[in-house]
């Protein structure tokens, strides 16, 4: 609990914290137990169990200090709930909800049902459909109470009412489910070729058209699958036309939608637009993401895009002048990251120091990745490195332990494919007579440039083109002769 509220009072704004000294201070003394703690809290960032039982060794607070730490944990969610109640639309509703109901509770009907009707219009308006089923509930409460003539069918009514709204609700989940299920399938296949594009997630009813959403949120989702489903079947420039579509819905709806949903269309977008080496485009997005607020996540859009354009268009100068900045944001923000943010930017970081030929780098920055949650989609990518790198630095070695390794890891995480397969074998056979490196190398490169090894490139996501390395290495061995 200690760490916890550490955690909070570090990532509360500076307003958040101004309003819960604010109601503390309306208690009339300053001097209670939780809030001693929080200004100690407070005053020193970093948590340390030791340091603050020292602090407070000899007061009643070292003594109840984990009832203290409980307390001053609960009053602060109260007071961030409090802070944020009117924030949205939603919390808005839900507040009101709770004014219905202690009106009802005094007897005051009449301005409940006031009430109830302009919030139920509002909650209507922004497709909030739960909080409508329940405002249906007090409605009908409030009219029951009032003992009104015709409530039969006024019944009717309100059945008739929560039906389409469980409709509409079953219809959202519905396209929710979808939209992560084509997110799975992206990570557990990659790129789809076109020999398996009937695949049943791209290809389900519901996305047959726009008509099949019941609603301006279930629509959302729809322009998000659909743009994602040429971007696995690699039609990249549909995806780009597509995800635009859903920019411009989504800014005609800004009501309903926060701006990391504008977020999310940009950053496919930006990424479609790298993977055809559209500049143009690149560029004018890159100045949309710019007129908004910087974030981390607006951050993390930017650099993590900008190093795939770079890679694309081999502009390997302008990635290592970012390769720095990107580092120290990830290092001092991996913990506020998403999973797939961290181990995105940290693959784009490796990727980058093995091309510009830094393996000491790219060993550091793998050891760096290491130490955090890895997406099993990596694995094959941070084994196949670990075995550049090794060469690359003589590392024999562990080169030989690496291999073994590699090959369990793959084999049980099935992806033991034709990348991996030809290039564990490359460099069992550079272990196995080193002197014919050059032609093992040769040989790959000519099979990996083969077009019957197409799909190697379609089902590793276009992350890194193993051919590179592979004519870097041959280079390389070309200057020492």
């Amino acid at each position: 609990m200690s760490k916890y509220v550490h955690d909070l009072v570090n990532k509360m704004t500076m307003r958040e914290k101004g309003y819960f000294k604010t109601m503390s201070s309306l208690s009339g003394n300053d001097d209670k137990n939780y809030l001693r703690l929080y200004k100690y809290v407070e005053q020193n960032s970093n948590y340390n169990q030791s340091d603050v039982r020292e602090k407070f060794k000899d007061s009643s607070l070292g003594k109840y200090l984990s009832s203290e730490y409980n307390y001053l944990a609960e009053q602060l969610i109260k007071s961030l709930v409090n802070y944020h109640f009117d924030k949205s639309e939603k919390n808005k509703i839900r507040k009101s909800i709770q004014f219905i109901n202690i009106l009802i509770d005094k007897g005051l009907r009449k301005k409940a049902l006031k009430i109830l009707r302009h919030i139920k219009k509002l909650a209507y308006k922004n497709e909030y459909f739960s909080e409508v089923l329940t405002l249906i509930d007090l409605e009908e409460e409030l009219l029951f109470k009032q003992g009104i003539l015709g409530f039969t069918e006024k019944l009717k009514d309100f059945s008739a009412e929560r039906q389409l709204l469980i409709d509409k609700i079953n219809n959202l989940t519905r396209f929710r489910l979808l939209r992560e299920e084509i997110k799975e399938l992206w990570f557990q296949e990659g790129y789809l070729s076109s020999k398996i594009k009937s695949h049943p997630v791209l290809n389900a009813p519901i996305l047959s058209g726009k008509e099949k959403a019941f609603s301006v949120r279930a629509l959302e989702h729809w322009h998000y699958i659909v743009a994602m489903r040429d971007f696995v079947l690699q039609k990249h420039n549909n995806a780009i036309s597509k995800f635009d579509d859903g920019i411009v819905f989504i800014r005609q709806h800004k009501n309903l939608f926060k701006v990391d949903v504008f977020l999310v269309y940009l950053s496919n977008y930006l990424f479609n637009c790298a993977l055809v080496k559209d500049i143009s485009a690149f560029k004018v997005a890159i100045a949309k993401l710019k007129t908004v607020e910087e974030t981390n996540y607006t951050k993390y859009i930017y650099y993590s895009r900008s190093l795939e354009m770079y890679y694309q268009i081999n502009d390997f100068k302008k990635s290592e002048q970012l390769d720095n900045e990107v580092f120290n944001f990830i290092k001092n923000n991996s913990n506020e990251m998403q999973l797939t943010q961290y181990n995105y930017i940290y693959f784009l970081l490796v990727r980058n120091k093995i091309i510009q030929r830094d393996f000491e780098k790219a060993l550091d920055y793998i050891n760096q990745w290491l130490q955090l949650k890895l997406i099993a989609y990596y694995y094959m990518h941070i084994k196949l490195f670990m075995l550049i790198i090794h060469l690359e630095m003589q590392n024999h070695i562990l080169l030989k332990s690496e291999i073994s390794t590699a090959y369990k890891i793959l084999k049980r995480h099935k992806q033991y494919n034709i990348t991996a397969k030809k290039m564990i074998g490359l460099f069992k056979q550079i272990l196995r007579s080193p002197k014919n490196e050059y032609q093992f190398l040769l040989t790959v490169a000519q099979e990996f440039s083969e077009m019957n090894f197409k799909e190697i490139k379609q089902k590793n996501y276009k992350y890194f083109d193993y051919l590179i390395w592979v004519e870097s290495r041959m280079k390389f061995l070309n200057s020492r002769s």
